[in-house]
Order: C-alpha cells, then structure tokens, then sequence
C-alpha cells in the first residue's frame, strides 16, 4: 500500500457542445463526478461530515455557450496511466462532453483558477454586419450613455482583502414634486454605494448595496451618513455571510484542506 500522503492531480481536457451547451455548470460537474464514478477512477474525497469528491472545475460557461477548452482537476489516491483513465472516462460520457486529453500535473502547482488565465471567444452574430460596424455601434451605445459601463466581478473570498457587503432597506418619505428621486442623488453621491433601487411592496422603499472594509465601516456609514439625510426615516441593514451567484457568475466553491483517500 503507497504512503497515505501520496497523491495523483490529472488534469482533464474535455469539450462541452451541442445540445449540452445548455447544461447549466451545477448539471455540468455533477455530470462529471458521475463519469468518474461510472469510469471506476481511485478518487479522493474530503474529510468531514459532508465528503465530496476531490476534484476543481475551470470557470462557469454562460448557459448556451459552447466551448472547446474545458478542464476538470481530479485527485487521484493511486496512479492511473493517463491514456487509460481518458479512455474510461469517454466511455463514462456523452460525445457533446468528451474528454480530448488527460494528463497529471504537480499537485504543488497553481489551482486551476490560477493556471487559466485568459480565454479566447468566437462570437457569432445574428447579423449581417461587418467587425468594424459592431464596433462603431457598441461606440455610439456607449456615447448614448446605453451600455454604461462594464464591471469585473471579483470573488473576495479568495483574496487577502477583506470585504464587507450589505444590503440596507431604506424607508423614505416622498418629496413633494421630486418624488424619491432626489433623496436618491443624495444617496448614491457616496462612494460606498453600489448600487440603489426604488422598490414596491413591503416596508421599505429603497434598497442600497453597499461595500466596506469592516463591519464598522458598513456600520459607521448607516449611522453617520445615510441614516441622517433628510426624507430617510428608516434603515435595516443586511450582511451578505456568502455569495453563491452574481450577475449570472456562480462563485466556485472553496476547497476543503483535510482529506482522507478512497481506493477502489
């Protein structure tokens, strides 16, 4: 029997196409884990009430789009030649997720999130236009204050910055003539805000998503600076503990450290 410290990390290449590119990501790794299941591959699994299959998916695909260059990282607890476990894990799937190559990387190495760091897309265009057409159109949207903006979405959990979200309800009396909108301008001129709706229904009329450092900061800006404008005549703030989706993005689940080994 090897040493119990011994591991195998095979790195999959596999392809998602045709009537599977609507598989949403969640349908997409449960399918794998499956696979591999089926495909008899010695995984490991995490220690803990819940064990899970060891094993690190590359990004979330936008439900319909199709890719080529898919990668699935799974811990081995004894070593299978690379051809042998691709060719098990094929016969495990359908041909619209095959698997292309497999091979093992140092287990020491960069996670998968880190190791893929840029993607090419081919966009196809319901339209007859040419490159430089959609170009010149998406700049005129821009212009026409259309498209407004383009924001990266950042997983923090998985940086050495802390972060603080919350989510506040605002109760606010109408002014006369202007309505809520210019208690609105006085709340989202801080830079704290990030984003500010007007509601319907329930108690509150306004909801406002703001970020800081520390609970304090988040605490300290209810208290000193949203709280205290004219026409706001309540708040209940809302600490957002764990993001699992934003803006169609769903945030990768974070790896267990302690791990046991299955050998079958």
């Amino acid at each position: 029997m090897m040493a119990e410290n011994e591991r195998f990390l095979l790195r999959v290449h596999y392809r998602k196409e045709g009537r599977l590119r609507f598989l949403g990501h969640l349908d997409v790794m449960r399918a794998l884990e499956r696979a591999v299941r089926r495909a008899g591959l010695p995984f490991c699994v995490t220690q803990g009430f819940s064990p899970r299959m060891r094993c690190a998916f590359s990004a979330a695909l936008p439900l319909g789009a199709a890719s080529a260059s898919e990668y699935l990282d799974l811990t081995l607890g004894s070593y299978v030649p690379p051809d042998e476990a691709l060719a098990r894990l094929a016969a495990a799937l359908p041909a619209d997720l095959a698997p292309i190559r497999a091979a093992y990387v140092d287990p020491r190495s960069p996670a998968l999130g880190a190791w893929l760091d840029r993607a090419s897309w081919l966009l196809t265009l319901a339209t007859d236009a040419t490159a430089d057409e959609v170009s010149a159109a998406v700049a005129q949207y821009e212009k026409d204050r259309i498209i407004l903006g383009y924001k990266t979405i950042v997983d923090w959990d998985r940086t050495q910055q802390e972060s603080v979200t919350a989510l506040i309800e605002v109760g606010v009396t109408p002014q006369r003539g202007e309505g809520f909108d210019r208690v609105a301008q006085r709340i989202y001129q801080y830079d704290e805000v990030e984003s500010l709706y007007l509601m319907s229904g329930g108690a509150y009329d306004m909801t406002v998503t703001i970020s800081g450092r520390t609970l304090k900061e988040v605490a300290q800006f209810v208290g000193e600076k949203l709280a205290p404008i004219e026409g706001v005549t309540g708040t209940a703030t809302h600490f957002i503990l764990k993001k699992y989706k934003e803006k169609h993005l769903i945030f990768p689940v974070q790896e267990v450290q302690e791990e046991r080994f299955v050998f079958e």
